[in-house]
């Protein structure tokens, strides 16, 4: 059995939460093996996010945590790789999972954006229950982009790469669970041991010396403490739009 920390940040994320919600709760409903705990961050939203998320009933869960800060940080494209930006967002991810008692009893930490789409069912039998792996991810499909590959940015074959530039959507559907350098894919479960010990989502890639995506450095931290089975499940794909949804923010 594992004891499955589920964390989300948001900032003005109201028109997706009926749907965010939904799909969480069905994730519980349809694993019975597994036990799952909740930690939300939200910071600045000027939408209705604070009200909706407390108007939500979380008694289905093993433990829940919500924590709102209000610090008037700036708004920056979901695109941007500004290093103001990944330190903000590296920043929101660590609250989340650090500010509730229920790491210490987890097994695994399971990260979910709040935009995005996907199968519950899907997501139970082929990441969360499809093997022991330090870092196991689906595909992200951009809608927008005519099924692009969304993380380009954060999902990475070999050391070498700096996004992805490999195998195209077609050929990734047949490919199945490939090993990775680096992945997240807006949707990602890690083995939550490193997590305990402060391995985790960081702004700074100290081995290209450089800022870089905040999903990919934590990659990168697991590798260099030993923590180097790191797979993307190329056959399962999760949605993210951006004209079916609002235009992101970011925290």
């Amino acid at each position: 059995m594992k004891n499955i920390l589920i964390s989300t940040i948001m900032r003005d994320k109201e028109p997706y939460l009926d749907y965010w919600y939904t799909c969480i709760k069905q994730i519980v409903e349809i694993d019975k093996n597994n036990k799952y705990y909740l930690s939300l961050y939200e910071n600045d939203s000027k939408d209705n996010t604070v009200d909706k998320i407390k108007s939500f009933d979380f008694s289905f869960l093993q433990g829940f945590k919500f924590k709102t800060e209000k610090l008037s940080t700036p708004i920056y494209d979901s695109f941007s790789k500004a290093a103001q930006r990944v330190t903000l967002i590296a920043n929101a991810r660590n609250k989340s999972i650090y500010s509730n008692q229920f790491l210490a009893n987890s097994s695994h930490l399971l990260v979910i954006e709040a935009d995005i789409k996907y199968d519950a069912k899907v997501i139970v039998n082929e990441i969360i229950n499809k093997g022991e792996y330090d870092i196991i991810s689906p595909r992200s499909v951009d809608i927008d982009r005519n099924c692009y590959f969304y993380d380009d940015w954060g999902t990475r074959r070999t050391a070498s790469d700096t996004q992805w530039n490999c195998f195209s959507p077609n050929i990734l559907r047949s490919l199945g669970v490939i090993p990775v350098w680096t992945t997240f894919n807006c949707l990602c479960l890690y083995n939550s041991t490193p997590i305990k010990n402060f391995i985790t989502f960081e702004p700074y890639n100290s081995r290209l010396n450089t800022y870089d995506c905040d999903t990919a450095v934590i990659c990168e931290n697991f590798r260099k403490y030993g923590f180097s089975n790191i797979v993307l499940n190329s056959s399962i794909e999760i949605y993210h739009s951006r004209k079916n949804f609002i235009h992101d923010k970011n925290i």
